[in-house]
């Protein structure tokens, strides 16, 4: 599946490339260099995203990948040398091997930089792809443990917290307008304080305050309640609904 921005990136690196070729280096046919250059790194590239990384990196088989990327490089290398220069012998001199003979030493090492930069591009790629897909993975796990523990809080506490209150206004109790406030505070916690990521222990601590009346109305007898909270900075931060499940059991 081709990625647009993929293809921007590399028609505009190779324009780049021709520029650097034609204007800053000055070299003969700056069309083919930048595309040979182009080409083997973006081979180079691809192949360790979508192949060797995957398939060889990712499963910790480090001595087979680096030994594929290292003969990738020497094909690179000579492929990138036969390219731009043809496979046309240089002048015989005594010692030298065969294959020095059409290539040096220096021009292999120089050809070689497209696949390396190729290969260190897509591993720096991958990482930060990989690190990115945890982040968001733990977050939606986060998410999805949250608005799971306030599903199974919310509909529990408002049955029992509606029966208290029709008890109370069938006695007239002059509770009844004080507990539906409470009670309204805490459902609008419930809806939108929680759809926050983190809000102040003030909130958090209105809330437990609120469902500890609320409880309280269940029997008279209930007395034995303390909440205390006096050594607590109300500006800290918290997770929104993470104490209540203490508070409730």
């Amino acid at each position: 599946k081709l990625n647009i921005k993929h293809i921007i990136f590399w028609m505009v690196y190779s324009l780049l490339l021709y520029t650097t070729y034609k204007f800053v280096i000055g070299v003969k046919a700056p069309v083919k260099h930048a595309f040979t250059f182009a080409l083997v790194q973006g081979v180079a590239f691809y192949l360790n995203l979508k192949v060797l990384l995957p398939k060889f990196f990712e499963k910790k088989f480090y001595i087979g990948f680096s030994i594929l990327n290292v003969i990738f490089l020497a094909i690179g290398a000579f492929g990138i040398t036969y390219l731009e220069d043809g496979l046309s012998p240089l002048k015989p001199s005594k010692g030298h091997t065969i294959l020095e003979s059409y290539y040096t030493i220096e021009s292999l090492m120089a050809h070689s930089m497209p696949v390396f930069i190729g290969v260190f591009t897509a591993l720096l790629f991958y990482i930060s792809a990989q690190r990115l897909h945890q982040e968001q993975t733990e977050k939606e796990r986060i998410s999805a443990e949250k608005n799971f523990l306030i599903q199974q809080i919310n509909p529990h506490f408002l049955f029992n917290a509606l029966n208290n209150i029709y008890s109370l206004s069938i006695e007239n109790s002059p509770k009844v307008s004080n507990t539906i406030l409470q009670l309204s505070k805490m459902l609008d916690y419930s809806l939108y304080g929680s759809n926050e990521e983190f809000v102040t222990l003030k909130d958090e601590i209105s809330y437990i305050e609120n469902f500890i009346a609320l409880f309280k109305l269940k029997d008279d007898a209930i007395t034995n309640i303390f909440f205390d909270y006096k050594n607590a900075n109300p500006q800290n931060k918290i997770v929104p609904m993470l104490l209540l499940p203490f508070v409730e059991n």
